[in-house]
């Protein structure tokens, strides 16, 4: 599930990309977009492995 915010930020940061002029600022602005994908990779995860750890049988 993609966090709009996260979804609002790689679309902006993706426009960015497309207008920079040098490569430095299309290296940190392509830098900038993977970490936002990878955020919110790593908070799709968590979610699940929250879900998983409140439904385990274990800790009922």
């Amino acid at each position: 599930m993609i966090d709009p915010n996260n979804e609002w930020a790689e679309q902006q940061l993706a426009k960015l990309h497309a207008q920079a002029t040098n490569y430095p600022t299309q290296a940190l602005l392509q830098a900038a977009k993977q970490l936002v994908v990878a955020q919110d990779q790593r908070l799709d995860q968590l979610r699940g492995e929250l879900d998983g750890r409140m439904w385990s049988p274990q800790k009922w």
